[in-house]
């Protein structure tokens, strides 16, 4: 009798660890679906964007209001990535600012710096440009978004600063956000137009007004066979 009842003790925690496994199993298996599942809605509702620098995850909010201060913001970024460089920054800033307008448009100014062969200049006279951005304005009302941008290039051409008034027309729409464009916006139909910036600080000491077209040269009296060269880049290899 002993021995019967210790097989039956036996025999029940047996099954009572079986239970308890078969029990640890369903909920382990359970959990991982659920998990699983919940992963799998999260990538399948994830954008992501590839560019020339990779690819990156993505948002897009359907119908979100753009402010004045992001498509401004957007804008200035673009401004003094495009229109702002030395041979040493050249590329990466190039590059960066292609992530902020449509193809078209990029394509059309790139035609331009082409022309320029500012990146052989930078080397070869050792300068380099900055931007001043004058003003931004932005129609919220206009569909799609539109604006114009004021701003002031300034080659740096040893002791020399050439001042290039550039301005521009555009419109903005909404595109995908990533690390390479922050604010979702992208511009499109850039077209550049006059812009007659006259101002008294412009014209000091080495300082000279310029009232060239953005990829029209300069000519730099300091060499020897006059040789010009454009304040504009050229395409990034």
């Amino acid at each position: 009798m002993a021995t019967l009842h210790d097989f039956h003790r036996t025999f029940t925690t047996m099954r009572l660890l079986a239970l308890v496994s078969l029990l640890g199993f369903v909920a382990s298996t359970g959990f991982y679906l659920y998990y699983y599942q919940q992963v799998q809605q999260y990538y399948e509702g994830r954008t992501y964007v590839i560019t020339s620098w990779g690819t990156f995850p993505a948002s897009y909010y359907d119908g979100r209001k753009v402010t004045k201060v992001e498509a401004q913001n957007h804008v200035e970024t673009f401004v003094k990535h495009m229109f702002a460089h030395s041979a040493e920054t050249y590329h990466e800033h190039i590059n960066f600012a292609l992530n902020l307008i449509d193809e078209e448009s990029g394509k059309r100014i790139y035609h331009d710096f082409e022309e320029g062969e500012v990146r052989k200049n930078y080397i070869r006279y050792g300068s380099h440009t900055e931007v001043k951005l004058d003003s931004v304005v932005i129609d919220l009302n206009a569909f799609p978004i539109a604006g114009k941008l004021y701003a002031l290039q300034e080659v740096h051409i040893g002791s020399q600063i050439r001042s290039l008034p550039i301005a521009a027309s555009f419109q903005i729409v909404q595109s995908y956000r990533h690390e390479k464009n922050p604010y979702g916006l992208q511009l499109t139909d850039f077209d550049f137009i006059a812009y007659d910036r006259v101002s008294s600080d412009l014209i000091h000491g080495d300082r000279m007004h310029d009232d060239r077209r953005p990829g029209d040269r300069i000519h730099d009296d300091r060499h020897p066979k006059n040789k010009t060269h454009t304040n504009q880049p050229s395409q990034p290899q």
